[in-house]
């Protein structure tokens, strides 16, 4: 995953999965974004490609927190970013 262009404004956050096919299927990522310990928000998601998507977020100052959840084959998947 990656945020670009990683700055304030409009940014989009970029998550790319990779295993197999059958895997990459069940990638369906609920990603949400909360600056300084707020209220978390959903953000809007493209899906660019098989396993790659690409969440859009407005940045203001401050630290960011981005949850993504999700199905990964048979196993509920979550992880945090800062």
């Amino acid at each position: 995953m990656y945020l670009d262009p990683g700055g304030v404004g409009v940014n989009q956050f970029h998550i790319i999965f990779s295993g197999p096919a059958a895997d990459l299927a069940t990638v369906r990522p609920l990603v949400t974004a909360s600056s300084d310990g707020g209220t978390s928000q959903v953000l809007r998601q493209l899906r660019v490609s098989t396993g790659h998507y690409t969440d859009f977020v407005v940045l203001e100052q401050g630290t960011w927190t981005f949850h993504v959840a999700t199905r990964f084959g048979g196993s509920r998947v979550s992880f945090d970013s800062s």
